[in-house]
């Protein structure tokens, strides 16, 4: 009798192969985890960045100052920022910037509590710096004297 060969693949070689996906999967996990962190801090700092830019473009297109205010918490980290024009009686919010952060801190000089643009685009509140600090990473949002903002990240 002829023994016929079935073609297909041993418990031992599917056992091999799963064992090495899982280990492969393993190390992409701890990178991904950053990954994800890294995006979430980033999305939330561009948010504020566009509030900013918001901001002085309202002071250009009006013709009068208008400030963005920055809500701190107990510990001083920007928690949500709100839109103060000129006029109005009360600032209307605009991003609840603390929850995509998990525990991360938008650190802020103490002294600032909000960022204002005169009608020409110049910050009146002076030149300031708003940070997170991820172990040896910083990621900063910086507002010039001139009204420029820009992220270093």
């Amino acid at each position: 009798m002829h023994a016929r060969s079935i073609a297909g693949a041993t418990l031992i070689e599917l056992v091999t192969t799963v064992a090495l996906v899982a280990i492969l999967a393993g190390l992409a996990v701890p990178s991904l985890r950053e990954t994800i962190v890294d995006l979430r801090v980033r999305t939330t700092l561009d948010q504020l960045v566009s509030d900013l830019h918001h901001a002085r473009l309202l002071a250009l297109e009006d013709g009068w100052p208008v400030a963005l205010i920055l809500r701190a918490d107990s510990r001083g980290c920007v928690v949500a920022d709100a839109l103060l024009r000129h006029g109005a009686p009360e600032p209307v919010p605009v991003h609840d910037l603390g929850r995509g952060l998990r525990g991360l801190c938008i650190a802020k000089p103490a002294t600032l509590d909000r960022v204002r643009f005169d009608p020409r685009g110049l910050t009146t509140s002076g030149a300031c710096t708003l940070s997170v600090r991820r172990g040896a990473r910083v990621y900063s949002v910086v507002v010039s004297f001139a009204g420029r903002i820009r992220r270093t990240y």
